[in-house]
């Protein structure tokens, strides 16, 4: 997932990297968040919680992205 598409890398941009994030992207980075805070309360390990929440964000993006679930999100 690509969150930034701004073309100053942002070690040299003072902007945060969400004010480039589609709408999709960040509703899948606010869901990953709170799954993430769930995987550590239930002690996983960073491993297993990172490859999890990459295939969820994975997922969740061609989920997002596709032209039916756009459709159906703005009522068409």
């Amino acid at each position: 997932m690509v969150i930034c598409n701004h073309p100053t890398p942002l070690s040299q941009s003072k902007r945060a990297h969400t004010e480039y994030a589609t709408i999709e992207q960040l509703l899948v980075l606010a869901n990953i968040e709170g799954m993430n805070a769930e995987f550590i309360h239930m002690a996983l390990p960073q491993g297993k919680r990172l490859k999890r929440l990459n295939e969820i964000a994975i997922r969740q993006m061609r989920v997002l992205t596709s032209a039916t679930a756009i459709n159906k999100l703005k009522g068409s």
